[in-house]
């Protein structure tokens, strides 16, 4: 029984092994980039003393959602960063409003947000049901938190076509939505439709649309990270300045850091 047991133990770990050493790899490969700078050798130092001390499958702890910390290896790699990673970057960003905007009414909301609002309205009897139905209970109370102003704006990252972010904010001061898309697209038709059925429910407004800046990406894989950067320039001005798209591996390492920082303080 022991020897099956560890040898089940065995399988389940060899593909999370094959992503520590694909990272590993990665890493190497930027440290000795033509494109590398003296932050990035600085940055793949750091992570790789940090990855001395990281469980290959522990859970990750401090955030909402309990995932592998195998699901860092992504920062460290071209892969697309999905919603497991845009929503620990966000919980970091609301944390970062929590601590420097408290009062100035800033929700910041995970991908999901814009989901279930696209779900609620491309759904037959969704709009019919909405001031109702129990499961719509969040998005009411969110819409009339920013209705009345007990909240002035709501800040996110939405999926398009299941590969693609981008970044938006509803500023229900101005009257105005800000979008923010790192391949130069318009407001994309979906959230469109959503975000105006949803704030005319809750106002009976319809807000104007604008751009909000973001550095183009020169890749398939960046988008994630670059609507997050939009969000967090928008928000702290002050604090972050305009990603570089040449350096966008540097700026995955970072997230990569932070995010391990926050695990280690609550184990």
């Amino acid at each position: 029984m022991w020897t099956l047991s560890y040898w089940v133990q065995v399988f389940h770990l060899r593909p999370l092994k094959k992503k520590w050493l694909d990272a590993e790899e990665s890493l190497q490969k930027q440290s000795h980039s033509k494109q590398r700078t003296d932050d990035t050798k600085g940055l793949v130092s750091q992570v790789q003393n940090a990855l001395a001390c990281i469980s290959w499958a522990g859970d990750i702890k401090g955030f909402s959602a309990s995932i592998s910390t195998v699901h860092l290896t992504t920062y460290l790699t071209r892969e697309w960063l999905t919603d497991e990673h845009e929503n620990q970057m966000l919980y970091l960003l609301r944390q970062e409003v929590s601590r420097g905007r408290r009062e100035d009414g800033i929700s910041v909301c995970d991908t999901f947000f814009m989901k279930r609002l696209i779900d609620l309205q491309q759904d037959a009897d969704g709009p019919n049901h909405y001031a109702t139905r129990a499961n719509y209970a969040w998005l009411r109370e969110k819409g009339q938190e920013l209705a009345t102003g007990v909240l002035d704006m709501l800040v996110t990252i939405a999926n398009i076509g299941s590969n693609h972010w981008v970044a938006v904010v509803i500023d229900f001061k101005s009257s105005n939505i800000l979008y923010g898309d790192s391949m130069g697209g318009t407001i994309d038709d979906d959230i469109e439709k959503a975000l105006t059925w949803w704030i005319h429910h809750h106002t009976g407004k319809h807000f104007t649309k604008g751009y909000l800046p973001i550095t183009r990406q020169r890749d398939g894989y960046s988008c994630g990270i670059l609507a997050w950067a939009a969000l967090a320039r928008f928000l702290f001005p002050g604090t972050y300045v305009p990603v570089d798209a040449g350096l966008l591996a540097n700026e995955r390492l970072r997230m990569f850091l932070r995010v391990l920082d926050h695990h280690n303080e609550n184990v």
